[in-house]
C-alpha cells in the first residue's frame, strides 16, 4: 500500500482542473472517504468549518452539530482572526494582521501604510510610523538627534519617502 499514497502524493503535479474534477468524482463514488478527506482538511487547518461544510453540501451548523455528536473538536475564531478577516479585503495581510491585533488586544499600530492608518484612526487605534518611532528612539536616548537623523538620510537613500529630510524638522513642525 506504499506505493500507491506515493503516487498519490504525486498528483499535486497534475494540472489542477484534472485534480478538482478527480475529486469531486472521489465524492460520488465514495462520499464517505471525500467526507473523511474533507474532515482531515478541517483538523489540519487547511480549510475553515464553513469551506468544508460547502464541499459537503451541508450547512456549517449542520456539520458543526455533527461534529461535536463524534467528539470532533470545533475551532472558533479568536477576536483577531475575525477582525483580520474584515481587514483583508481592505488591506494586505500584514497590515490586517497588525491592525487586528492592536484592535484586540488596545495596542498601539506601527506602519507607514496610508490605507492602513486611515482605518485605525477611524477605529480609535493610535498611530505611529517610522519617523515616530526614531522621534521616540531620540527622546528615550537610545539615538542621538545625529544618529536619528543619519538612519533617516539612509532611509532616504535608499527609497524611503519622508515628508521632512531631518528629524529637526519634524520637530521643528511638531512645535508649531
Amino acid at each position: 500500500m506504499e506505493w500507491e499514497v506515493e503516487e498519490l502524493c504525486k498528483l499535486v503535479k497534475i494540472p489542477p482542473e484534472m485534480l478538482e474534477a478527480a475529486f469531486k468524482e472521489l465524492g460520488h463514488r465514495n462520499p464517505a472517504l471525500y467526507k473523511s478527506v474533507i474532515i482531515n482538511a478541517y483538523l489540519d487547518e487547511k480549510i475553515n468549518l464553513g469551506k468544508a461544510a460547502e464541499l459537503l453540501g451541508m450547512h456549517r451548523l449542520e456539520l458543526q452539530r455533527e461534529l461535536r455528536e463524534k467528539g470532533v473538536p470545533i475551532r472558533v475564531l479568536s477576536e483577531e482572526d475575525v477582525i483580520f478577516r474584515l481587514f483583508a479585503d481592505l488591506l494586505g495581510k500584514g497590515e490586517s494582521s497588525c491592525l487586528s491585533i492592536a484592535i484586540s488586544r488596545e495596542l498601539k499600530v506601527l506602519t507607514d501604510d496610508k490605507d492602513a492608518r486611515k482605518l485605525a484612526q477611524r477605529r480609535g487605534v493610535p498611530v505611529s510610523g517610522t519617523m515616530g518611532v526614531l522621534v521616540e528612539a531620540v527622546r528615550e536616548g537610545l539615538l542621538s538627534i545625529e544618529e536619528g537623523n543619519a538612519m533617516l538620510s539612509d532611509m532616504i537613500e535608499k527609497g524611503y519617502f519622508s515628508p521632512f529630510e531631518t528629524l529637526d524638522e519634524l520637530k521643528r513642525s511638531m512645535e508649531k
